[in-house]
């Protein structure tokens, strides 16, 4: 008894089987009607869905369908393409006998019966035909729409988010667009008026991460763009940003008025300094708005800001004394340099740290003698000073107090001070072994830093 053979793999399908829109291909008239009608329904949606997306959508998962839809359209329409295709350029009655499935009657004395090329399905043929047809109704469509499905998925998704009624979702797309990956992107006006507009949202939540974008993206002192890009940003934000910024210095909780003075630090234009100074002054007793506004003032980097900061170096808050000493420092007011020594010298342990903190960026040749003998008589002090950190919503961290010993800093103070003048004595700190190593490779450091000098 004959075994029944496997089926064969084929590579290539027949497309006589496939039987797919055969009404459409009855006559050659009306597959021509209908490829323009597919195309223009293709082409039409398209551009609709495009418009519709990029300006008035607000659900991601509607986009998602509309863009489900197009796709389908666009190889319907390419399919019937590729039936109109091989009607026109493929030889004999391809049609009728391919597409139809018709069984074609032959007389001897047609030239079906004598050519044998007429009889062929063209299989390959086709189906290269509709793949090629598709990937040109796909950039077609996409050039038409000024790059849409690109742009959709590079922004557009972040933007419709934005649009949504859905806060958590806001505050995502928000959070999204203050990334790096976006920076080449915030020159344009959809993209910071999308931004800037959520600084009116009546959610608390959601405008304090529009402020954090906010922050990210309107000082632009890095850009790589052409500079007339980079002033259109700014425009807008100093336009649109800081009024609104200096209207939520005094509205919602305190968490929110903190995140508007940083913001108004960040646009690094000096028109935010009254506002500053008068969010400092009246942050006075209050730990989040203190650390709000001195932050602030550190990124606006203006020096008359130091003296409205000076008070909250006597501040209740430990983490508002040491942010206050180090804005200090930053700004590099030596006004308050007795007042800190003195608080330095009454402390005791770690509350030390925060003035040392300020101290080293104000370093005295007159204090060095000081410092030395701090450095020397403490060798049993293994006082150490904790980290202090300033952590954005991103993640990114700034240091207030750096984790290292007290007399660490008392060696940096001495090489902030005078440097080259002292470099034998760093030389006999980094050779003493009785040295603790960390101190000796410090020293070791610091003399390698002095030899670099010019």
């Amino acid at each position: 008894m004959k075994k029944n053979a496997p089926p064969r793999f084929k590579l290539i399908a027949n497309v006589s089987e496939f039987a797919l829109l055969q009404p459409l291909a009855r006559t050659r008239g009306r597959l021509i009607a209908s490829a323009l009608t597919a195309y223009a329904l293709f082409f039409g949606g398209g551009l609709y869905v495009a418009h519709a997306i990029n300006d008035t959508s607000t659900s991601v998962f509607l986009n998602l369908a509309l863009i489900t839809l197009v796709m389908l359209l666009m190889l319907i329409a390419s399919y019937i393409g590729g039936m109109l295709f091989g009607d026109l350029f493929f030889p004999g009655r391809w049609r009728e006998r391919v597409l139809l499935g018709q069984n074609l009657q032959i007389q001897a004395d047609d030239p079906e019966a004598i050519d044998p090329t007429l009889h062929r399905d063209f299989n390959a043929h086709f189906l290269a035909a509709v793949a090629v047809i598709t990937i040109a109704s796909y950039f077609a469509l996409n050039l038409a729409s000024d790059n849409f499905l690109s742009e959709y998925n590079e922004m557009g998704f972040h933007l419709t988010r934005l649009r949504s009624d859905d806060e958590a979702e806001k505050q995502q797309a928000l959070k999204e667009l203050a990334r790096s990956l976006y920076t080449d992107r915030w020159h344009e006006k959809k993209v910071s008026s999308a931004i800037l507009k959520e600084l009116d949202n009546p959610d608390e939540q959601t405008r304090r991460m529009a402020m954090f974008t906010v922050r990210r993206t309107c000082p632009r002192s890095d850009s790589h763009e052409p500079r007339r890009l980079v002033l259109e940003v700014e425009r807008a934000c100093l336009i649109q940003a800081l009024p609104r910024l200096v209207e939520l210095l005094d509205q919602g909780s305190p968490d929110s008025r903190a995140d508007a003075a940083l913001t108004l630090g960040a646009l690094a234009d000096r028109r935010a300094t009254p506002h500053l100074a008068r969010a400092l002054k009246a942050a006075s007793g209050n730990e989040i708005l203190s650390l709000g506004a001195i932050r602030g003032a550190v990124l606006l980097n203006d020096p008359e800001l130091a003296p409205a900061i000076t008070p909250f170096m006597n501040a209740d808050s430990p983490l508002v004394r040491a942010h206050a000493f180090w804005a200090l420092g930053k700004l590099k007011h030596a006004e308050p340099y007795d007042e800190a020594m003195a608080i330095f010298e009454k402390a005791k342990g770690v509350d030390r740290c925060a003035p040392l903190v300020y101290l080293l960026y104000v370093a005295r040749e007159a204090d060095v003698q000081r410092f030395k003998d701090l450095f020397l008589v403490d060798r049993e002090d293994t006082s150490e000073c904790p980290h202090v950190i300033w952590e954005e919503v991103d993640g990114e961290k700034t240091y207030i107090i750096f984790k290292e010993s007290q007399r660490g800093k008392y060696l940096k103070y001495v090489a902030n001070a005078v440097g080259i003048k002292e470099r034998d004595w760093f030389v006999y700190v980094a050779s003493d072994q009785e040295m603790p190593y960390e101190l000796r490779k410090l020293a070791t450091d610091i003399v390698r830093e002095i030899d670099r000098r010019p």
